[in-house]
């Protein structure tokens, strides 16, 4: 890179991709073995870059992504809008430090002052407020969240996708939604095939379907 020294950990990556203009990073939900077509869909991904266009569909939606432009040093971050992948990142004018696990970019970042207002939260709430952690700077990247860091790491843009959730009932009936879940279901899992996808079922009604 132009300015700065660059340090990452690719046995904590699923996959890293680079071209001539772009780094390519992310924390995904996608099977090893499709590694050649996820390649594929990274390089059709950068060679479209324009700063804020990113298929939020793209990883079946589910990705952590950070992406370096080695021309500007500029980085880009996405996070998927259901906030199923994580991300944080700590930063100061003369580093950043991103990872998917708070502890470890606290621990990289030499940080060992805990937040004590994100404490109390956690143990009356049992939950933090998106965005935050348990470390005094160590930012968590919201869910849906773009964020573009320039010059020594200031955030010079930044956005946020929500989901789009139905505002209302549908008209099917008991049976047709139970097909339409299954289906559903099925879609989502068709990407992750492998003997290390486990679906979580809690006895709801969902999972009961």
């Amino acid at each position: 890179l132009n300015e700065y020294d660059l340090y990452f950990d690719i046995d904590n990556l699923e996959y890293s991709y680079e071209n001539s203009k772009y780094l390519f990073l992310a924390d995904i939900n996608n099977d090893k073995s499709k590694s050649e077509t996820t390649n594929a869909e990274i390089q059709n991904l950068l060679e479209n870059f324009n700063k804020r266009n990113f298929d939020r569909e793209f990883f079946n939606g589910n990705y952590f992504v950070l992406i370096i432009d080695k021309e500007t040093s500029e980085i880009f971050l996405f996070r998927d809008a259901s906030g199923i992948k994580t991300g944080y990142y700590s930063k100061s004018n003369d580093y950043i430090c991103i990872g998917t696990n708070q502890h470890q970019v606290a621990q990289n970042s030499n940080i060992k002052d805990f937040d004590e207002e994100s404490i109390y939260q956690f143990l009356y709430l049992n939950y933090l407020f998106d965005g935050n952690s348990f470390y005094c700077n160590v930012n968590e990247v919201k869910a849906g969240a773009f964020i573009r860091f320039g010059k020594n790491f200031h955030i010079i843009d930044s956005s946020i996708t929500n989901l789009n959730l139905p505002n209302k009932e549908n008209s099917l009936s008991i049976q047709e939604n139970i097909k339409l879940l299954r289906q559903k279901t099925v879609n989502v899992h068709k990407k992750l095939m492998g003997e290390d996808n486990i679906v979580l079922l809690s006895g709801g009604i969902d999972s009961a379907t």
